[in-house]
């Protein structure tokens, strides 16, 4: 009876570290789908926007102010050719993401990349490094 009792408890003890793990897995994010919508998810998800504390204009150079002041999350965009631009979020246990977009105006935004970052990238972020 000891060993069933036993046996219960760490069946019970996986079973919750598994669920733990699955809030805290990065959700899927395809090539091509709209920035605003891989937003919503992440955000949904759990993740946060990490507001940048660099309010320079050289962070999104001209033609490309629309997406600094739509999305604080904004690490840099570029001025030229597909106008890619780099997001970070933060999610829990010091899980952080890079997300990749671009597109010619705010609303045409589409993910091109994520990648898990480092939390010292989110660290810089805020810092507005």
């Amino acid at each position: 009876m000891m060993r069933l009792r036993l046996a219960a408890t760490l069946l019970g003890l996986v079973v919750l570290s598994g669920s733990a793990l699955a809030r805290d897995a990065v959700p899927a994010l395809r090539e091509g789908m709209p920035y605003a919508a891989a937003r919503g998810r992440l955000i949904g998800k759990g993740f946060q926007p990490v507001a940048s504390g660099n309010r320079d204009e050289a962070r999104c150079p001209a033609g490309r102010q629309d997406v600094c002041n739509a999305y604080p999350e904004t690490v840099s965009c570029s001025g030229t050719g597909a106008a890619a631009c780099r997001f970070i979020f933060s999610g829990k246990r010091g899980v952080t993401l890079t997300v990749v977009a671009d597109g010619e105006d705010v609303g045409r935004l589409k993910v091109v990349a994520t990648r898990r970052s480092s939390e010292k990238d989110a660290k810089w972020q805020r810092a507005g490094r």
